[in-house]
């Protein structure tokens, strides 16, 4: 395919049976179509698990893990 589904999920666009011409056609429609990629950054956007504040907290959790574990 195009991508990992499983990280692409519904914020963009899998390629089935990916190869230069489908690229190349989806590319096109894209450009030629902003509220398709308008509505591709308001999921990006929405679904983003990657914020600052969620990755603070799971290497605090971590650290507190390793430290209460293996630092007594």
């Amino acid at each position: 395919n195009g991508g990992l589904p499983e990280v692409v999920q519904n914020c963009g666009i899998m390629i089935p049976n990916i190869n230069e011409r489908n690229l190349r056609e989806k590319i096109s429609e894209l450009l030629s179509n902003r509220k398709i990629i308008e509505k591709y950054i308001g999921r990006a956007w929405n679904n983003y698990n990657f914020n600052i504040s969620t990755i603070t907290k799971k290497q605090d959790s971590i650290r507190s893990y390793i430290f209460n574990n293996f630092y007594k």
